[in-house]
């Protein structure tokens, strides 16, 4: 498995998670899908191309009950042709379509 650059933001916003993805899928690049997990609730997951994976899960999770909001993991394969400044440009256009606001890098997590 190759390293991999990891980021994070948490930030918040008035739609639903249906509404995001919605949203995401209409603005692209990405193709986005709701997916379902035990630890992390219902999240929005995009995997647009080997070496790149997106997720914005929403608060409160299964065991984080102590936030609100929601968080969103970028993770990029260093051998990836795609630049972390790249990536991260294109996901802060997205936010903008979905009028989030306080965005906050924070830690990566899992």
């Amino acid at each position: 498995m190759s390293n991999q650059t990891r980021w994070a933001f948490n930030f918040q916003c008035d739609l639903t998670l249906d509404d995001i993805c919605t949203t995401f899928n209409t603005n692209g690049p990405y193709h986005w899908d709701v997916r379902e997990n035990y630890i992390f609730g219902d999240y929005l997951n995009s995997r647009p191309e080997d070496g790149l994976r997106l997720r914005v899960h929403f608060f409160p999770q299964a065991f984080v009950q102590n936030k609100s909001g929601f968080s969103a993991l970028l993770e990029l394969d260093q051998d990836s042709p795609r630049t972390q400044d790249a990536i991260d440009n294109t996901f802060r256009k997205l936010l903008t379509q979905i009028q989030a606001r306080d965005i906050k890098p924070v830690e990566p997590y899992d």
